[in-house]
């Protein structure tokens, strides 16, 4: 098999999404040559690495058919949708694909493991604002949610990548250190490389 994406391909990765999309066989198999090693890889990260789900063998093939599935369902409207904005690689975002589709897996196979946050596991962006405030605070909140979006926007992918990690599925350092397999200091510094371009960002905005 392919290792994940074929270096000097003369499609960049937008030209050749969009063909995939097209679900011609020749590319299909060509798709599946360049990332079903990166599936396979980031379904196991989670459910053997992460979550110590022994005897896996089975629900990583079952959950990898079911992303393959996710991307081609309703005339491929999730494969469709990448667009490779702001330098995201097509890889970059089928890793987060296929990791929150692993997670709502497990959710569903394993209801004992806690994978949902407080509120249910809707994002972040979209719980900032608690309609029992008052009208003024609630001004406020709406503010600072668009200028907390505005500063996502800028963020890079794997910045946008960590930042769901850690907020959108709350995981610890350590967790995320085992997913990512990289070292404790590095992932402490690229959560606070994170933390301070929030920062910055929001600094630029008007506020401290």
């Amino acid at each position: 098999m392919a290792f994940f994406v074929l270096a000097g391909s003369a499609m960049d990765d937008l030209q050749f999404i969009r063909s995939c999309a097209s679900l011609d066989e020749k590319t299909w198999h060509e798709f599946l040559d360049r990332y079903s090693r990166l599936i396979y890889s980031y379904i196991y990260k989670v459910t053997v690495n992460l979550y110590g789900i022994s005897n896996a063998d089975h629900i990583v093939d079952d959950i990898f058919q079911g992303v393959l599935h996710s991307l081609i369902d309703d005339e491929c409207r999730r494969l469709r949708s990448f667009r490779g904005r702001n330098g995201c690689s097509f890889a970059s975002w089928l890793r987060l694909v296929t990791i929150n589709y692993t997670l709502s897996a497990l959710r569903k196979q394993r209801p004992l493991v806690s994978l949902d946050d407080n509120r249910g596991g809707a994002p972040i962006l979209d719980t900032l604002q608690d309609t029992r405030i008052l009208p003024d605070e609630a001004a406020i909140y709406r503010e600072h949610a668009e200028n907390l979006k505005e500063c996502v926007k800028r963020l890079d992918a794997d910045d946008k990548f960590l930042l769901q990690l850690f907020v959108t599925r709350r995981m610890n350092l350590e967790a995320v250190r085992q997913l990512l397999r990289i070292s404790r200091s590095a992932v402490d510094m690229r959560k606070s490389r994170l933390i301070a371009r929030l920062k910055e960002c929001f600094k630029s905005k008007g506020f401290v």
